[in-house]
């Protein structure tokens, strides 16, 4: 039967971390089955490297809200920590490297 299949393949792989082993129901209505396969397999957290522009933010926090996943701002997280003075702010501020300020200007001075 295939309850003692899914019994044996549990022995088989009991090493394997419980976050990393899955037993899906398949006695369940299509629509059921297929929501419960989204919800395993579909990631809960991505990261995204991109510029520092809010636009880049607002785009990146909208598609969050629409795939039920997590977004959060780098950028926003050093700030918070910088501010408020944290241990990690600390640390943060002590490794930050000085830039060379680059002009790049078309206006000439008259």
């Amino acid at each position: 039967s295939s309850q003692l299949l899914v019994e044996h393949i549990k022995t088989v792989y009991a090493n394997v971390a419980p976050e990393r082993f899955r037993v899906l129901d398949f006695f369940l209505s299509g629509e059921s089955l297929k929501k419960q396969i989204n919800d395993e397999l579909s990631p809960k957290v991505i990261l995204v490297s991109h510029d520092k522009r809010l636009s880049s933010d607002t785009t990146c926090a909208n598609l969050a809200m629409k795939y039920n996943l997590i977004y959060i701002s780098v950028y926003q997280l050093i700030r918070r920590h910088i501010e408020e003075k944290t241990a990690f702010g600390h640390k943060l501020l002590d490794t930050k490297k000085p830039r060379e300020i680059k002009i790049n200007s078309q206006a000439k001075d008259e």
